[in-house]
């Protein structure tokens, strides 16, 4: 059901790395992202911090790598902006080895409509003397829209999130959800456990819109 859509999205999804050394020692996050203008990466604003914490400090670089490029070197990128309300961030390639942009819906997906992704979760990094290797395998999961939800904060601000039907596997942060024709519903971000059981039952996204939206406002030009 989803061959064509994976085909159509896989050259606009990229593995990303955040890093920051002290002496000896590099801390780093994995994640994933993805190309929505030229040179132009959404991703989730907590891999670009320690330890995956949107609370802790900020990592000081970020590098890249698209699906094609796996095994050569990443392309260099630095922040735009970031949202750490709605754990959303834009990064930038200067010169870019692709352009090829998925396209985000402007419109609320329904429930039961069926969806997948693409990115780079159970990924690694081994920083070599020879320069840094990212391993990665890009991986597609399915699964189906649970339900879209709205939260009101305290400051009169409201979040609103898709729910899925899926556990997603580790690492999975940044990953775009599309729709059968490839279409962009949203970036996953996190998601909800169920403590009783003590599993991930559903998964959270944040809406194509509202990477629109905070696209525009940080003067991005989208198609």
């Amino acid at each position: 059901m989803f061959r064509e859509a994976c085909r159509q999205n896989s050259g606009g999804v990229y593995g990303t790395l955040s890093f920051s050394q002290s002496g000896t020692e590099t801390n780093w996050c994995n994640g994933t992202g993805f190309m929505i203008a030229p040179g132009i990466i959404a991703m989730a604003a907590h891999c670009l911090h320690v330890e995956n914490n949107i609370d802790n400090k900020r990592h000081k670089s970020f590098q890249v790598i698209c699906t094609s490029d796996i095994n050569r070197t990443l392309e260099n990128a630095y922040l735009i902006e970031e949202d750490n309300i709605r754990d959303l961030a834009l990064l930038k390639i200067n010169n870019p080895r692709f352009i090829k942009c998925l396209y985000l819906e402007a419109y609320i997906v329904d429930k039961g409509t069926a969806c997948g992704s693409l990115g780079f979760p159970l990924s690694s990094t081994e920083f070599l003397s020879t320069g840094i290797k990212f391993n990665a395998i890009e991986r597609f999961q399915s699964a189906y829209i649970s339900a879209y939800t709205d939260e009101n904060l305290s400051s009169g601000r409201v979040l609103s999130t898709y729910e899925t039907n899926n556990f997603m596997y580790a690492g999975s942060s940044g990953c775009p959800g599309f729709l059968v024709n490839g279409d962009v519903f949203g970036m996953l971000v996190g998601a909800r456990a169920n403590t009783f059981m003590e599993q991930v039952a559903i998964s959270l996204w944040v809406p194509s819109i509202d990477i629109i939206n905070f696209a525009r406002n940080s003067g991005i030009k989208l198609n």
